[in-house]
């Protein structure tokens, strides 16, 4: 069987492996999953010339054809649990052909999957070469998906922070998105109109004893609609579908949050805790809201909620937390829709410094900060954590709290390891403040500095004086040596 192989797919080579080797199949399957081989693997394919290569797009496609069965209704298509993982695989290789900007069209990747899949289906109903059929239809994806007209999603939710001595904005400007202030009045004008609207689903559903959703879900939530410390806002997305306005507002929120908790919590460290609940402390509780009710071109469409169900204690913006917001609010940008790759950075990280902040859990804590820093140190996957906290030292020579290599030491244990480690309080402050100092140089230095700039001041700022004046010479022999060139051209 094996000499009759030329060249295999990894689903093809997986096959013929199960079928004729006595090794562990499932080791050979988790070789192929992660693109690595045991040296078992690798002697049977050199041993029988087997190349093993990429399938070709018309396999691609009557791979994902094969398992799309028609509908006992026969109204679409339907597939199998256990051909699931096929399918996905399938359509995940033509996403990578068709190469279709999501932002651009505005949809979200769950919408761009059912789509394919339809074309799929489509192509496999017609007569003739369902692999041709359907490429000759993916040419003409993007004009179609262009031509698409988008809808306007509102997005209506409360936020657990309250404006005591410091006046509630009337709209906040986050990642090109305008988060707005809403009354209350307003607010209780969204939720009537959405519990009408699934209280009329429910009695029109066919299913027997179903409820209105929105008031089932809030029957189990520690949270509710109409309690006191919160405001109510709202956003307003164009999209070809929901989770594309949902993933936009989730993350241009996740940002603002990160803002408003950065200026309140800078320069600060996280003290002892003292928790009176049942639910678990954190250091900031200003985080995601707990509901969104989402409206399509003004009729009510869905509610989606947190996957974090604890309950929203309120962010009070008075005394020293006021004083900090003032301060330090505006000291980050809100930034536009289009970010170059620093700003993009410096998104993720705020993001990561969100969770930091808000999680209840200091392992998760400690976690989220370093991402953060690593992200902002650019670090690759060659570098080892020593060289994110060389670079983050070159900010902030000396750490408020323990030795930046205890922390990575840490780290090490945790994430590679294995270990029981004991992350401590001063830990978690010791990568917040790393985390902290690199997104300020970040934004000190934003609109001026690109990748190699921000690389050459990690590699070069923690060096002495002497060493610093003959890197300077050296580049001055390059400068001149530039000159001398245009000279004799």
């Amino acid at each position: 069987m094996f000499d009759e192989i030329e060249t295999a797919t990894e689903a093809e080579v997986f096959e013929v492996l199960g079928r004729y080797t006595a090794g562990n199949v499932g080791v050979v399957e988790a070789a192929i999953e992660l693109s690595i081989a045991p040296d078992v693997f690798r002697d049977i394919l050199e041993q029988h010339d087997i190349a093993v290569r990429e399938p070709s797009k018309q396999e691609i496609v009557e791979n994902v054809a094969e398992c799309l069965h028609e509908m006992d209704t026969g109204d679409g298509y339907q597939y199998s649990h256990s051909d699931e993982k096929q399918v996905e695989e399938g359509i995940s290789a033509i996403i990578e052909r068709v190469n279709v900007d999501t932002d651009q069209f505005r949809l979200s990747e769950q919408r761009l999957r059912k789509q394919i899949k339809e074309s799929v289906w489509k192509a496999k109903s017609e007569n003739g070469d369902t692999a041709d059929l359907f490429w000759s239809d993916m040419d003409d994806i993007h004009r179609t998906l262009g031509t698409q007209d988008r809808t306007t999603y509102t997005i209506v939710f409360p936020l657990n922070v309250v404006f005591d001595e410091v006046e509630r904005p009337d709209e906040y400007d986050s990642l090109g998105y305008s988060v707005q202030a809403i009354s209350s009045d307003e607010w209780d004008d969204y939720c009537d109109r959405a519990y009408e609207a699934e209280q009329e689903r429910a009695e029109e559903s066919d299913v027997i004893n179903d409820r209105n959703k929105l008031e089932e879900w809030f029957s189990d939530s520690p949270n509710q609609l109409d309690r006191q410390g919160q405001t109510y806002w709202l956003m307003e997305i164009d999209a070809l579908d929901p989770r594309y306005a949902s993933d936009r507002c989730v993350e241009a929120l996740q940002y603002l949050l990160g803002r408003i908790n950065f200026a309140l919590t800078r320069n600060q460290l996280e003290g002892m805790q003292i928790n009176s609940s049942v639910w678990n402390t954190r250091w900031q509780d200003l985080r995601l809201p707990f509901i969104y009710l989402v409206f399509e071109d003004s009729d009510y469409l869905k509610f989606s909620y947190s996957t974090d169900p604890t309950p929203r204690r309120s962010t009070i913006l008075a005394g020293h937390d006021a004083s900090r917001y003032t301060e330090y609010f505006d000291e980050i940008l809100s930034l536009n829709g289009s970010l170059n790759e620093m700003e993009a950075r410096l998104v993720k990280s705020m993001s990561s410094f969100q969770d930091g902040v808000t999680n209840t859990d200091r392992e998760n804590a400690f976690l989220d900060y370093w991402r953060g820093a690593e992200r902002l140190t650019l670090t690759t996957e060659t570098d080892t954590t020593s060289t994110v906290v060389q670079r983050a030292r070159t900010v902030a020579r000396s750490s408020n709290v323990v030795s930046q290599s205890t922390v990575r030491d840490k780290r090490n244990k945790l994430v590679h390891e294995g270990d029981s480690v004991e992350i401590t309080t001063d830990d978690t402050n010791t990568v917040k403040d790393m985390l902290e100092v690199l997104i300020r140089l970040y934004v000190d230095k934003s609109g001026e500095w690109g990748h190699e700039e921000f690389l050459f001041f990690f590699e070069h700022a923690d060096k002495s004086d002497a060493a610093l004046e003959h890197l300077e010479d050296d580049r001055q022999s390059d400068i001149d040596m530039v000159e001398e060139i245009r000279q004799m051209s």
